[in-house]
């Protein structure tokens, strides 16, 4: 996204942006998934996978040393429907975290009259992520299948779970679901209500009832609001959004993917003629400043590539002879860069689209770059351009004389250098692209539902010198992707282990005493000053879960293992081992029994740690540690 119009557009919304969410909520909460080597976080409005800041976006563990390279920037959901009168109708997603313009606002509609459900407590309800993690759903399953009862306590995550009929929910929530359809479960005999008690779990849906994500989450939306993003009336739909990711340690492109589940139901009591449903993303590797984009329509695929061996210039993030870029403090990929694709997996890509911010400040790029009004919304929604002309094969796909239509922008692989695609006609890279990847039918019926399953994968060059190579492997990979989701998730590398007893470690939780807090930070600390190393773990993943981590060589005075510092599983210490203990701060094992450790010297001293600084650093002063 191109720095001068972040500004500007910023200073513009800052007079809107109470009026966002028409007074129902002040604020979009968030929930951070962590299932495999992929962080990203999900929110309850259309939008997902942004990077707010340094701490939260589409982060795929590249190196596998916890470095923050983001690969996807923003990502959101757009929809639009011709109404009777012949005038337009979207619901977009882009940049609403930022910008306070929503087109989606959370919450379900009343099935009967598509307005919002309850809206004086939707947004305390609804404005949020539910996620229930698969060693919970693993050892809930042990409990139950021994002797068919629960004996132990329910997961939390697991009771609270927005299911039809659950008799927790209430309890947990302070508000009694509707008998509607919401988040999908493992229903054991088949009432159609939600019943943990009876051994009954979530999951993604009744077609994959068996299959158990490393990490599944849930959300719902609507578009009853005052739309501030595109200025249309609303559609009047609901959106059901299920995300989830595996861990397999066997396939890296496994490792590095996010699944997500868009279920869009028309409640507006009427037909919604040319219905048109897209995923926009802005995608950067790394520094935005030297990427291109691309499309195979065969795979239903969009991908976005580095357009040159190496991410940013000299090691820095800038654009063009601009200094580096430091609004962002954009991190960069070191080594040669990857692939990140997005595949639809159920449905056949319609459209692929491919627009530029470049467009909001370069007159020469108007027509094709970013809409503003309902109408120039659905015409990318509808495979054309900002203006309604349709894409043209070869140079930027945009020629007013005419030329050999398309629907999808820059279909040729990069490396047929005789091809079309943006690095064989040297596309402007200050273009700084936006790519829509669209279904669509004649009709979407009223009370009718569409679903769209789509994959996000990370791709690496098969050789080093040859950056272009992950494109090659991208094409190759998906295939794979496609393959296993069709014949629903079933091979070996799937199935969950969950560690127990002495070998779990708990990332963050140093002193592996139940609870991630401020005291953590020192074990960490001392491990580092004694250059404390061992063995890497099977699994990477940094959420808070169970994890198989072999015993190091030392143990702390107090006899607890330097496995448990290595907060990230790399087998050696370092600060992204910090911001484990920062991202799981105040989490809680199920064993921690909620004691506080005894103050020094039977009360006389009290320990405490202050800093004036974020980072604490452990290089200097006496024995290779210091607190400044």
């Amino acid at each position: 996204m191109n720095l001068v119009y972040r500004i500007t557009h910023l200073i513009f919304i800052t007079v809107c942006f109470q009026i966002g969410l028409n007074a129902q909520c002040t604020e979009i909460s968030s929930t951070l998934m962590n299932g495999n080597a992929v962080s990203a976080p999900v929110y309850p409005s259309g939008n997902f996978f942004s990077t707010i800041d340094q701490n939260t976006g589409y982060f795929p563990n590249y190196y596998g040393d916890g470095s923050d390279v983001s690969t996807i920037y923003s990502a959101g959901l757009w929809l639009g429907a011709m109404s009777t009168d012949g005038e337009p109708k979207v619901s977009v997603s882009t940049y609403d975290w930022a910008f306070g313009e929503f087109d989606f606002i959370p919450g379900i509609l009343d099935r009967n009259t598509g307005r919002i459900w309850q809206p004086e407590t939707a947004c305390g309800l609804f404005n949020r992520v539910w996620k229930v993690q698969g060693y919970e759903i693993v050892t809930f399953l042990e409990d139950f299948m021994d002797n068919n009862l629960i004996d132990g306590p329910i997961p939390e995550r697991i009771k609270a779970w927005p299911s039809k009929g659950n008799p927790y929910f209430e309890e947990i929530w302070g508000v009694a679901l509707p008998d509607y359809d919401l988040a999908p479960f493992f229903d054991r005999n088949e009432n159609g209500i939600y019943e943990p008690d009876n051994g009954e779990y979530p999951i993604i849906g009744d077609d994959m009832k068996t299959v158990i994500p490393s990490e599944l989450t849930w959300t719902v939306f609507n578009d009853q609001i005052r739309h501030l993003q595109s200025g249309s009336d609303p559609l009047v739909v609901e959106v059901q959004m299920l995300s989830w990711a595996f861990e397999c340690s066997q396939y890296d492109v496994l490792n590095e993917s996010v699944f997500t589940r868009h279920k869009v139901t028309n409640y507006s009591g009427e037909d919604l003629e040319n219905f048109r449903m897209g995923i926009w993303l802005d995608p950067d590797i790394g520094c935005p400043y030297d990427d291109y984009v691309g499309c195979n329509p065969d795979l239903n695929t969009s991908y976005s590539y580095n357009a040159t061996p190496s991410d940013g210039e000299e090691g820095e993030c800038r654009e063009g002879d601009a200094p580096p870029l430091v609004f962002d403090a954009i991190n960069i990929f070191q080594t040669t860069p990857p692939v990140q694709a997005f595949t639809l997996l159920n449905q056949e890509m319609r459209s692929f689209s491919a627009y530029g911010y470049a467009g909001s400040i370069d007159p020469a790029f108007s027509s094709t770059g970013t809409p503003r009004i309902p109408q120039e919304f659905y015409n990318y929604l509808d495979g054309k351009w900002r203006n309604g002309l349709p894409v043209v094969v070869g140079e930027r796909g945009y020629d007013p004389n005419g030329g050999e239509e398309t629907l999808y922008a820059f279909s040729d692989n990069p490396n047929e250098m005789d091809g079309w695609s943006q690095l064989s006609v040297q596309m402007t890279l200050s273009y700084d692209n936006n790519i829509l990847n669209t279904i669509g039918q004649d009709v979407l019926a009223a009370n009718e539902s569409i679903q769209l399953d789509a994959v996000y994968s990370l791709h690496r060059p098969k050789q080093a010198d040859n950056y272009l190579s992950a494109v090659d492997a991208m094409e190759e990979q998906v295939i794979f992707l496609q393959e296993i989701y069709e014949e629903g998730f079933t091979i070996d590398c799937l199935q969950l282990e969950v560690c127990e007893g002495e070998n779990c470690v708990w990332p963050g939780d140093t002193d592996n005493n139940g609870i991630v807090n401020a005291k953590d930070i020192l074990p960490l600390g001392v491990g580092i000053g004694n250059g404390e190393e061992g063995a890497s773990r099977t699994s990477l993943n940094i959420s808070w879960r169970p994890n198989n981590a072999l015993d190091w060589a030392n143990n702390l005075v107090d006899g607890t293992n330097y496995k448990h510092t290595d907060c990230n599983g790399d087998g050696r210490l370092s600060t992204s081992d910090r911001s484990v203990i920062e991202n799981n701060y105040a989490q809680q094992n199920p064993l921690y029994d909620g004691t506080v450790e005894p103050p020094i010297a039977n009360g006389a001293i009290e320990l405490t740690l202050s800093s004036t600084k974020e980072v604490i650093n452990y290089t200097s002063g006496p024995v290779g540690r210091s607190i400044p």
